[in-house]
């Protein structure tokens, strides 16, 4: 697909406002920039805001976004950086225009740029056919273990309950 009537910018914490806005496109929930900053920020990896947002170059309307979730994963006592596949959205008016697949692909290049060694996710129905059948992603493979370190005393009660 060409995308000659799109930008395609790095994802930064200015983008925010336009994910707000994105969001907005196609939920009744009211998503705050504050709540995106808090999701994207993932500087205790090193880096943070990882992803890409499409604007249609004539209007300046923001039209789609990619991003992923960079973490540490632990396998055979090894430490090494992840990312997690994350939000992707595409605004009604721009869909069908083939920028998740596109967002998705500049992403995955930033990652190894980034030097992240295994990307995945777990794809919903709407993105599940772009990942496996135009993205190459394999649906193989289970989670063992899934460890969310908190310090919260209250998080530790409610969960031994």
């Amino acid at each position: 697909m060409e995308h000659n009537d799109y930008i395609f910018q790095r994802f930064t914490e200015k983008h925010i406002p336009d994910l707000v806005y994105l969001f907005s496109t196609i939920n009744n929930h009211k998503y705050t920039e504050e709540f995106f900053k808090k999701k994207f920020d993932t500087h205790f990896t090193g880096i943070a805001y990882v992803g890409y947002i499409a604007y249609h170059k004539e209007s300046n309307e923001a039209a789609a976004f990619y991003g992923v979730f960079p973490v540490y994963l632990e396998f055979e006592n090894k430490k090494f950086l992840a990312a997690q596949s994350g939000d992707t959205i595409t605004n009604p008016k721009h869909q069908k225009k083939g920028l998740f697949i596109a967002l998705a692909k500049q992403t995955f290049a930033l990652c190894k740029e980034l030097q992240v060694q295994v990307l995945f996710g777990f794809p919903n129905n709407n993105s599940a056919y772009g990942f496996f059948n135009k993205l190459d992603w394999s649906p193989d493979g289970q989670i063992h273990k899934y460890v969310l370190k908190t310090g919260s005393s209250l998080m530790k009660k409610i969960c031994r309950k």
